[in-house]
C-alpha cells in the first residue's frame, strides 16, 4: 500500500494531480501581461522586456530553445519576475504567471 492510498479517498489517483495542475498552468500562462507597461513603470529592465518577448507566447521547444542559449539571462528574468530582482511582481497575477512559465519549462525538460 502507497504512503497517499491510507488517506486519500476511493478512487484517487494522484496522476489527476498533474492534470489539475497543467490545466492551472495552462489557465494563466493564457493571460496577457502588459509588460511594456512594466518597463514604464520602471518594474522591469528593457532587456527583461526582451528576454520576456522572445520567450513569452512560444512553443515549449522555443522556450528550452532560447533557456539553453541563455540560461543565466532566463535564470535573472525568472527571479526578477517573481520578485528576486527589480520587484517585477508587485501583483499576484504576475507572480502566478511567472512561476507558471517556469513549472511550464519544468515540465517540458522531464
Amino acid at each position: 500500500m502507497t504512503t497517499y492510498a491510507k488517506f486519500a479517498p476511493a478512487g484517487f489517483d494522484p496522476a489527476d494531480l498533474v492534470d489539475t495542475q497543467a490545466s492551472a498552468r495552462d489557465r494563466v500562462l493564457s493571460m496577457d501581461i502588459p509588460w511594456n507597461n512594466l518597463v514604464q513603470l520602471q518594474l522591469l529592465q528593457e532587456r527583461e522586456l526582451q528576454l520576456i518577448k522572445k520567450y513569452d507566447k512560444r512553443s515549449i521547444e522555443t522556450k528550452k530553445s532560447l533557456v539553453q542559449q541563455e540560461p543565466m539571462e532566463y535564470a535573472t528574468l525568472f527571479m526578477s519576475l517573481i520578485g528576486g530582482g527589480q520587484q517585477a511582481a508587485t501583483k499576484i497575477d504576475r507572480i502566478q504567471y511567472a512561476l507558471s512559465l517556469i513549472d511550464e519549462l519544468l515540465s517540458g525538460l522531464r
